[in-house]
Formats: structure tokens, C-alpha cells, sequence
């Protein structure tokens, strides 16, 4: 395999899941349906997750996961998109684009429950754990629907990758106001 499939097939295959978990924080500046998740309920004197973690942000991205796929899925047709491709999306359930776009919402919930727990602050950085919980979420919630062999090679490149993909963005989140801090 060569490097460049190396890197193109995680970003293509995590690219909904990519978008999910960004959708969730630019939903921010949507104004409605600002409801957390855990409804204000603590667990050890902490919140469960954080006022900050939505019902908005989380069916914002989920529906950002499965149309993300589903463009996947209509540019399938292409021979470059299929060279990149992981499986057949022609052959696959609007299921994968759940499972990515959920899967990394799901992600960044289970962070944030430990994060609660170990006394950090919403926003202060967690390092590796902010940077790879999507990716790592997406992963295990995807398994059930996609019918392939996964190499270790490619989930950690996927991780490497995600990592790297987090921090550009959280630095540009930060640079036009939707982030509160560059990591």
C-alpha cells in the first residue's frame, strides 16, 4: 500500500465523523434546543458531562454524520473515491453515517464523564484524550455496521491523523471565536 492511500483512507472513511464532531461545536451559535445532555445532573459532586455537552450539538452532528455519508456514498461512483474507499458505500446503510457521526459525539461524552471526574474544567484541555475521543468513539460505534478487517496500521494512522486534524481545527475554532481556547 502506498503512503498516499495511507493517509487519504482514515480521513475519507472518519470524514462524517470528522464533521460530527465539529457541527457539534459550531452548533453553539444555533439558539434553540439548548438542552444538556445529562439535564444538569451530578455523579460525585460533578456533572455527568457538562452543561456545555447539548442535545443541540449532539443531533446536530449526528445529522451532519449521516449526510456527510451520504454525499460519501453518491461520490462512491467515482474511481478515485472507490481507490481511497474502505468498503463498497454503495452496499452500505445510512447505519455507517450514524454510527461515525454518533459514535464521535459518543466519544467526547465518555471524555467528558472522566474529565468531570479527575476536576477538570469544560474547556481546559485534556491531553491526548480531547484530541482522539471522536475518532476512537467513531471507531467503536461503526464496527457493528461496516464488514471489513480493520489493519492496526490504519487505526493508528487514523488516530495519529485525528489528532493532528483536531488541533488544526481547534486552533481555527479559536481564531474565529466558536473555541474558547488554540488546544
Amino acid at each position: 500500500m502506498n503512503f498516499f492511500l495511507l493517509v487519504l483512507q482514515p480521513i475519507w472513511f472518519f470524514f462524517p465523523a470528522a464533521l460530527a464532531n465539529i457541527a457539534a461545536s459550531v452548533s453553539k451559535k444555533i439558539p434553540f434546543f439548548n438542552v444538556p445532555i445529562d439535564l444538569n445532573n451530578t455523579f460525585q459532586g460533578q456533572p455527568l458531562f457538562g452543561n456545555h455537552k447539548t442535545y443541540r450539538g449532539m443531533v446536530f452532528g449526528v445529522v451532519v454524520g449521516i449526510f456527510t455519508f451520504y454525499i460519501q456514498q453518491v461520490l462512491y461512483q467515482y474511481q478515485f473515491i472507490q481507490e481511497i474507499s474502505l468498503f463498497d458505500y454503495h452496499n452500505s446503510t445510512s447505519a455507517v453515517g450514524f454510527g461515525l457521526g454518533f459514535g464521535a459525539i459518543f466519544g467526547d461524552l465518555i471524555k467528558s464523564f472522566f474529565k468531570r471526574r479527575k476536576g477538570i474544567a469544560s474547556g481546559r484541555s485534556w491531553f491526548p484524550f480531547d484530541q482522539t475521543d471522536w475518532i476512537l468513539g467513531a471507531a467503536l460505534l461503526t464496527i457493528p455496521f461496516v464488514k471489513f478487517q480493520v489493519p492496526v496500521l490504519f487505526i493508528i494512522i487514523s488516530i495519529v491523523l485525528g489528532f493532528l486534524f483536531h488541533l488544526i481545527f481547534k486552533r481555527l475554532g479559536y481564531w474565529v471565536g466558536i473555541e474558547n481556547s488554540a488546544v
